[in-house]
């Protein structure tokens, strides 16, 4: 995803944004424009958001804020979709860091290169060879952060005989590049298994692969043969599907009838302790109002695994002041993998937004209660409050940077 100057604008997207900023690259006009390659792996490796998230561009010396970076790839897919759809009803590290830092456009040429490659590899061709244009500036670089030729480089690796240098190519083993895929195609292999273990999923008998690296032929030829009574799909452009769809989602949420928790989710509470106390032993303070209380303590709304249909409301949950001049109470929404978690400080479990319902009138001191429910299944999580004094109703929802 491309950028303008201005760190607002979106220019292109895809190859189109590839090719305007390889030009631009060329130009030497590139520096301060703003090139996103694979920016939802960079979110999902820093593993959290929040309203001043960061992502790094390409060239790591610069970002912008992650809801710039996605608010304009939403758009950019939101458009891209209409469009369409108007179509259809009409008809080494020291080298590549300076590689990259120095010949912005042979880097990106030289990865599309490999990419084009990539998705044209499959078992079939074991024992072949592919060809990978090699960059004049890539080939100076070598030589000049490790004092070798290129040639050297490679008669002194392991891969001497299975590498080979013509002019401006290189010819690699097809068996070396297959066996790259190795360990992350097994990781799948294991991790599909294990869902469709779980009862959930029991009785699924099809497999939609979706995401970039679904477009390759050896993740597919390994996933037919592993699950050779299953259908398998693949979709046309897999590595844009997850981004559609949640784009379609966003504006047809009534699409999706009914989802899978992947976590369970439940919000944090406090009660005063007594001897009939049914969790384990956890945080236990004295109050300002000389109470006893047990703290981080969960309250379930919803366990992994389990189905949820669209806007479906949760039980009710009576929540009340432990002040009386408290005028709010606030939760924090917790998720784990553990369909039983027992207090949120247990490993695994991990703060993922804020609740806060509002208390205007604080007349009624502690005695004032409010039923909760807690809304899944939609493109957010709502939550019903209904004020138990005065009968009003009210939906909140959960701030999740």
């Amino acid at each position: 995803m491309l950028i303008r100057p201005d760190g607002e604008t979106l220019d292109a997207f895809g190859y189109e944004a590839e090719n305007n900023y390889s030009d631009l690259a060329m130009e030497e006009s590139h520096t301060q424009w703003f090139y996103f390659r694979r920016f939802k792996m960079k979110l999902f490796r820093q593993g959290g958001v929040g309203r001043t998230l960061m992502l790094e561009d390409e060239t790591g010396k610069k970002g912008l804020s992650a809801k710039t970076v996605f608010t304009g790839a939403i758009k950019y897919l939101k458009n891209d979709l209409l469009k369409e759809s108007e179509k259809r009803i009409s008809g080494g590290p020291g080298v590549i860091a300076a590689f990259k830092e120095n010949h912005m456009e042979d880097y990106i040429d030289l990865f599309r290169d490999f990419e084009l490659n990539k998705r044209d590899i499959s078992t079939k061709k074991s024992g072949g060879k592919i060809n990978l244009s090699m960059p004049v500036a890539l080939v100076e670089t070598v030589m000049e952060v490790t004092g070798k030729t290129i040639k050297e480089t490679i008669l002194g690796s392991a891969y001497r005989e299975r590498i080979q240098l013509h002019g401006n190519k290189i010819r690699v083993d097809v068996d070396i590049v297959i066996k790259l895929f190795s360990e992350p195609v097994t990781s799948i292999l294991n991790h599909v298994s294990t869902l469709l273990e779980e009862s959930a999923v029991r009785g699924c008998n099809t497999i939609v692969m979706v995401g970039g690296f679904s477009e390759s032929p050896i993740l597919q030829e390994r996933v037919q043969k592993h699950f050779s009574g299953m259908s398998v799909i693949v979709p046309n452009e897999a590595g844009l599907a997850v981004l559609k769809s949640a784009v379609i989602f966003g504006h047809s949420p009534t699409n999706i009838a009914q989802r899978v928790c992947k976590f369970t989710y439940w919000y944090d509470t406090t009660h005063i302790y007594s001897d009939t106390c049914s969790h384990s032993t956890g945080r236990r303070e004295t109050n300002e109002n000389g109470d006893i209380r047990c703290y981080d303590i969960f309250k379930i709304q919803a366990k992994v695994g389990e189905k949820v249909k669209f806007y479906e409301e949760g039980p009710e949950s009576i929540v009340s002041p432990i002040s009386a001049s408290q005028n709010a109470i606030g939760f924090e929404i917790y998720a784990s993998l553990n369909p039983k978690p027992s207090h949120t400080t247990e490993k695994g479990c991990s703060e993922i937004g804020y609740l806060e319902i509002p208390i205007n009138d604080t007349s009624l001191g502690k005695g004032r209660k409010f039923g909760v429910r807690f809304i899944f299944g939609g493109t957010e999580i709502e939550v019903k409050v209904e004020d138990k004094a005065d009968k009003q109703v009210f939906r909140k929802r959960v701030d999740f940077l």
